[in-house]
């Protein structure tokens, strides 16, 4: 259904334990066919972290509790759907209600789990921004927006599973 951000997550993994290579002033020898030696701001720039350590375990952290919904309600998609759609088909069984009552009900709870995902990314993002610490707005600005998309596709499947 959607790609998840394994690559981001192990790339932030790696990241937190990251220690830029010190530099010399000293100009590094011109090798064929080697690019030429980056601009100074941009190569400290490409050489720090994306976040600090503790940002990016808190991050990762809200990032991981959101797939995991998503992987949870991928799992469980098609059964939910035909517990749904048995019920409509026999409005009298109270049985078929009852699976779909069910179902709706661990369905909520994937989303109330997502939402609160998102809330909380929301107020890491805000930590991150105003913290004055660096951090990689790109990478931040992806990992918010997954979550956010994780709580959007788990209200949309509420939505649909209850009308």
């Amino acid at each position: 259904m959607r790609r998840t951000p394994l690559l981001l997550v192990a790339l932030l993994i790696g990241c937190a334990g990251h220690q830029p290579a010190a530099t010399s002033t000293a100009a590094a020898p011109s090798i064929p066919g080697q690019a030429p030696e980056r601009p100074g701001a941009l190569k400290a720039e490409l050489e720090q972290p994306p976040f600090t350590r503790d940002a990016v375990l808190k991050l990762n952290a809200i990032v991981a509790r959101a797939k995991t919904e998503l992987d949870s309600y991928d799992a469980k998609a098609s059964g939910f759907r035909a517990a749904v759609t048995a019920a409509r088909s026999a409005p009298d069984d109270k049985a078929l209600r009852a699976k779909a009552d069910a179902v709706r009900s661990e369905l909520a709870g994937m989303q109330r789990r997502a939402h609160e995902a998102l809330r909380d990314m929301k107020a890491a993002e805000a930590e991150v921004r105003t913290s004055g610490d660096y951090y990689n707005d790109v990478i931040l600005s992806a990992m918010v927006y997954f979550v956010e998309q994780a709580d959007k596709e788990l209200t949309e499947a509420v939505n649909r599973l209850s009308s």
